[in-house]
């Protein structure tokens, strides 16, 4: 039988708000120190463990109203005394484009709880696909648990967690996993992904569009496993200012180097990394990379400067005379323009201050700095090119 339900956005807006927003999923452990019984650590989700069934079709009908579920069942059961109405068998939830599929749902009109049971799934407008065993709903219809979930993004990655909670808007799963990789091989048989991520708790903020992990470890072919203590990241296609990767390494020329790149979002088609550099053989150096997508092209224009020694031979003692400080840098600009549809122009310039100061850094082995310019021309008939160097 079939029939719509108009009552708060039923099920469905509650479960697929669980779903939905399918980059994130978060996890909350006990903390050990509010009890002295301590649970044992469980292991992240499995990213294989669950057959992924087919999603149930869009609906036949398309509703008047965006807020209106259309409701199927196989069977319905109301009891009257207990305020409880009983779907089952084959039961599909539609709401826009977004779909939701169960084998049993029970709403208690008296405590306002809504529960889904047995192979549910969740599709959602983009194409993303979450799998359960058991979702149950506040009397909101907008928060709730979610119980062994496993969302497949339509981009081809997998997000897989033992528990996952939307309390205020805020989605927390459990013992989770994440890999964009595939999980079965050409025989379409159980595999281990190239990489992964596991974290004990993820925490997504609609609001901030931001994804927290704690207790985070990345997983390279089942076998390396690399901690990241503190590990965020934005959702949906956008950049944000930050912290990236720190660099470290050695060399006998400039001993033991750390780098912090710092990241800063100007636009969505412009960015700006500012990195300090500390040595323990030379004095720090700044760096700075500006980049910019424009209507016209693209260009990139590196920087780099600091206040020290400048010599042309590194073996030089350091002496009173030889030891005296001054500014020292490195200019690296690079670009490509589209002037019409058949003119384009190109230009690479190098300027630094002195002839050691790129092999003194590790920025450079070259010898000769060498400037281009490049004019082209390209259409059906002919080709026309100049290439000036400096």
């Amino acid at each position: 039988m079939g029939f719509d339900v108009t009552r708060k956005a039923l099920l469905l807006s509650a479960a697929l708000g669980l779903c939905l927003a399918s980059q994130a999923h978060a996890q909350e452990t006990a903390d050990p120190r509010e009890s002295p019984l301590q649970k044992p650590e469980l292991a992240p989700a499995d990213l294989q463990d669950r057959s992924v069934e087919t999603p149930p079709p869009l609906a036949t009908a398309s509703s008047d109203s965006p807020d209106e579920i259309q409701f199927n069942a196989d069977q319905l059961d109301y009891d009257y005394e207990a305020e409880i109405v009983t779907a089952s068998g084959e039961v599909r939830l539609y709401r826009g484009s977004d779909r939701l599929r169960a084998d049993r749902v029970v709403w208690n009109r008296n405590t306002g709880q809504v529960v889904a049971e047995g192979n549910i799934v969740i599709v959602n407008p983009e194409g993303d696909a979450a799998y359960g065993d058991k979702i149950e709903l506040t009397d909101t219809l907008k928060d709730g648990v979610v119980e062994n979930m496993l969302v497949v993004l339509d981009a081809g990655g997998r997000i897989a967690a033992r528990r996952g909670v939307r309390e205020g808007g805020i989605i927390t799963v459990e013992n989770a996993a994440y890999t964009p990789c595939s999980v079965t091989d050409t025989s379409n048989c159980p595999k281990e992904p190239s990489w992964k991520i596991t974290a004990d708790r993820v925490v997504y903020n609609p609001e901030q569009r931001r994804i927290r992990y704690t207790g985070a470890r990345v997983s390279v072919f089942g076998i390396a496993s690399i901690p990241l203590p503190a590990f965020s990241h934005p959702v949906g296609g956008v950049s944000d200012d930050g912290f990236l990767m720190p660099d470290i390494r050695y060399s006998r020329t400039n001993g033991l180097q750390f780098a912090l790149p710092y990241f800063f979002s100007m636009a969505p088609n412009r960015d700006l990394t500012v990195t300090p550099r500390i040595y323990t053989g030379v004095l720090p150096m700044m760096q700075a990379d500006y980049r910019e997508l424009n209507s016209h092209g693209a260009f990139k224009v590196s920087a780099y400067g600091t206040y020290s020694r400048r010599s042309d031979d590194l073996t030089v003692p350091i002496t009173p005379a030889t030891s005296k400080n001054d500014f020292r840098g490195y200019l690296d600009a690079v670009g490509r323009f589209q002037l019409d549809p058949n003119w384009s122009a190109s230009a690479s310039f190098r300027l630094t201050s002195d002839r050691t100061f790129l092999r003194r850094y590790d920025i450079s082995r070259d010898d000769r700095l060498r400037n281009n310019v490049r004019i082209e021309r390209i259409d059906p008939d002919s080709y026309f090119s100049i290439n000036a160097w400096v």
